[in-house]
């Protein structure tokens, strides 16, 4: 089972690395396509909106089934969703979910946070779990069920958890001593944990690289630890 954490960097920084969006996009295609090829299990933790790199994904492992039933790569989809501000959704966004889990049966098992667990969607009812917390919630069981870590792009502004959500996520994985792979070169929280375990930042530089609405400092701190130790545990 093979955790990837891809998600796009502000367009800025991409823009001054001679990129856009779309290369973010084929490296997803290009990793899953591999690592589904090889009937890996992946594990991802997104939205499943259209559009997005989740749906994105399902959209691939399809194709790719459609092509040769024998094929046997699927995709684990942890989310908070469910989880809007506390509250039940609306009836709208469980069709929309519902759609989706129909439309990719074959390639596409959803989990959801409910009162501090992940849930099957199926067994979903309702959620009071603060959204910051639930982010936490999915991201640690992600980390928990997987055996390595493939990160890249990720948001430095602007996030909803307690830490920049790439960050957290590696983290997470680091901490469980987990085969952790970095790909820097898209820029992004994944391009800022590079520069600080190859000395180019400082721990503060590095901090005050990341902004957002619930930052929660002895977090950054921790994950500043982790990547100081990389070299001991980790498989780059």
């Amino acid at each position: 089972k093979v955790q990837i954490s891809f998600s796009n960097p502000d367009e800025s920084e991409l823009k001054s690395l001679g990129m856009n969006l779309n290369h973010i996009k084929s490296l997803q295609y290009s990793i899953t396509h591999f690592l589904a090829g090889e009937g890996a299990v992946i594990l991802y933790g997104g939205y499943l909106d259209r559009g997005g790199f989740t749906f994105s994904i399902c959209e691939d492992l399809k194709e790719w089934k459609n092509r040769d039933r024998c094929f046997g790569g699927k995709l684990i989809n942890y989310e908070t969703s469910m989880n809007i501000n506390g509250s039940d959704p609306s009836k709208n966004k469980r069709k929309e979910i519902e759609d989706t889990i129909a439309q990719f049966k074959n390639v596409l098992d959803v989990s959801v946070e409910m009162n501090g667990r992940m849930v099957p969607y199926s067994s979903f009812s309702e959620s009071s779990t603060e959204n910051v917390k639930a982010l936490s919630i999915m991201r640690r069981s992600l980390s928990s069920l997987s055996d390595a870590h493939i990160i890249a792009g990720g948001r430095c502004h602007g996030y909803k958890g307690a830490i920049a959500g790439i960050l957290e996520e590696f983290k997470l994985s680091a901490e469980q001593k987990k085969a952790v792979f970095l790909i820097g070169g898209f820029g992004g929280a994944c391009a800022r944990i590079c520069d600080l375990y190859e000395g180019r930042v400082s721990d503060t530089e590095f901090r005050n690289c990341f902004t957002g609405d619930n930052d929660d400092e002895e977090q950054y701190r921790l994950a500043a630890d982790e990547i100081h130790g990389l070299k001991f545990h980790n498989g780059l």
